[in-house]
C-alpha cells in the first residue's frame, strides 16, 4: 500500500481493498502489456476481430475462474464465493461497468470514474460541460475565468493572427506559434495538423482529470483559473490586439508546465496515422483511436454555435471521420 501512487488510476482500488481487507487484482486488457492475441500483427482487421468490449468483459469473467491464492486454491473452488467489485477509469471503466452488468453471477459491483457509457457520435455537450467547469465556483472557476479562457483562444490564437483559416496559412503566424509552443518547424503547415493540435484546448489538461488536491503546476481548474484571471486583470485596459501576445504567453506557460515531464513529442496527423497503420505498434494512443472509431464512436466536437471554449471549426466531426478512414480504413457509415 505504501507504494501506491495517488495519481495512479488503480489507487482508488488499492485504497478500497486495504480498507476492506480485500485482495486487489490488476488485469491487463487485450493488446496491452504482454496480453497480445496476435503478436506483432495489430492490423485494423485483427483489431476489428479481436479487440471488442464484449471480448474484454468476457476475458475478465473467465479470468476469475483461474485466479488462485498462495494456498493453491482457486477462486472457483472456494466454499463461499467471494464478492467481487470491478474498478476502472474511462475506457477500463466501461469494461468494469459493462462487465458487472453482463456477468451478474460473477461480479457484485463496479466502480467506474470518468466513464461515459452512451455513445454520441457528435458529442458537442462534452466541451459545453468543459466550459461550464471553468465557470463553476465549486471547482475554483468563475465567470471571469471562463471569459478569460475564451478570450485566450479568440484573441491569442485567432484574432491576433487572422481569421481561423488564415491563421494556418499565414507563414509568419504559423512560424510564431511553432516558436512560442516549441513545435518543430512546419508542424502546423497543414490544416489538419492545426486542428489536431488545437482541438483539445492546448492546456495539456483533461477536465475529467481535475483533482482539487493536486500539487503540480496548473493541474486543476482552480490553478488554471488563477493564472487566467490574473492575466486578464493585468491587461484588461489594453486593446484586444495588444492583449494577444499576453494570452499566447500565458497559454504556452500552462501547456509547457503540464507537458514538461511527459517527454512526449507533438505528433502530426500523418505521424499518428503511420503509427496506427504499423502492425507492430500497440501503444495506447493507437488503441484509443481504434476504440473511438470502431467500438465506441463518440467525438468531442467544437463547432460554431456551441459553448466550446476552444478554437471552433465548421463541422469538426469531419476531422474525426477522416482520421478513422485514413488510420484504420473505417468509413463514416461504419
Amino acid at each position: 500500500m505504501k507504494r501506491a501512487d495517488p495519481e495512479d488510476v488503480e489507487a482508488e482500488m488499492m485504497y478500497s481493498a486495504s480498507a476492506l481487507d480485500a485482495v486487489p487484482v490488476l488485469v491487463e486488457t487485450r493488446f496491452s502489456g504482454s496480453s497480445l492475441p496476435v503478436k506483432d500483427n495489430s492490423t485494423s482487421a485483427n483489431l476489428k476481430e479481436l479487440y471488442t468490449y464484449n471480448q474484454m468483459t468476457g476475458d475478465i469473467a473467465r479470468l476469475v475462474e483461474h485466479i488462485s491464492f498462495s494456498s493453491g486454491r482457486k477462486l472457483s473452488e472456494m466454499e463461499k464465493y467471494p464478492k467481487i467489485a470491478l474498478f476502472g477509469h474511462d475506457h477500463t471503466g466501461r469494461i468494469a461497468a459493462w462487465g458487472a452488468m453482463g456477468h451478474l453471477h460473477t461480479f457484485n459491483a463496479a466502480v467506474s470514474s470518468s466513464t461515459p457509457v452512451k455513445s454520441v457520435i457528435e458529442n458537442k455537450d462534452y466541451n459545453d460541460l468543459v466550459a461550464a467547469a471553468f465557470e463553476n465556483k465549486m471547482l475554483g472557476g468563475s465567470k471571469e475565468c471562463l471569459e478569460a479562457v475564451c478570450e485566450l483562444f479568440n484573441s491569442g490564437l485567432v484574432a491576433r493572427l487572422g481569421c481561423r483559416t488564415i491563421v494556418l496559412w499565414s507563414r509568419t503566424g504559423r512560424a510564431e506559434l511553432e516558436e512560442v509552443f516549441g513545435l518543430r518547424k512546419n508542424h502546423l503547415k497543414d490544416f489538419e495538423d492545426w486542428w489536431m493540435w488545437s482541438s483539445k484546448g492546448l492546456l495539456g489538461f483533461n477536465m475529467e482529470e481535475n483533482d482539487p488536491g493536486c500539487t503540480s503546476p496548473y493541474c486543476n481548474v482552480a490553478k488554471i483559473c488563477s493564472k487566467m484571471t490574473a492575466v486578464g486583470a493585468r491587461i484588461k485596459t489594453q486593446s484586444r490586439k495588444s492583449q494577444g501576445p499576453h494570452w499566447l504567453t500565458a497559454l504556452a506557460t500552462i501547456r509547457k508546465a503540464r507537458l514538461s515531464n511527459d517527454g512526449t513529442r507533438e505528433l502530426t496527423r500523418r505521424e499518428i496515422i503511420q503509427k496506427a497503420r504499423d502492425p507492430t505498434n500497440n501503444d495506447p494512443e493507437k488503441l484509443h483511436w481504434f476504440l473511438k472509431c470502431h467500438q465506441y464512436p463518440t467525438f468531442e466536437t467544437c463547432d460554431f454555435g456551441s459553448n466550446c471554449p476552444w478554437v471552433r471549426f465548421d463541422k469538426s466531426s469531419e476531422f474525426f471521420f477522416s482520421m478513422c478512414r485514413d488510420a484504420f480504413g473505417i468509413t463514416e457509415e461504419e
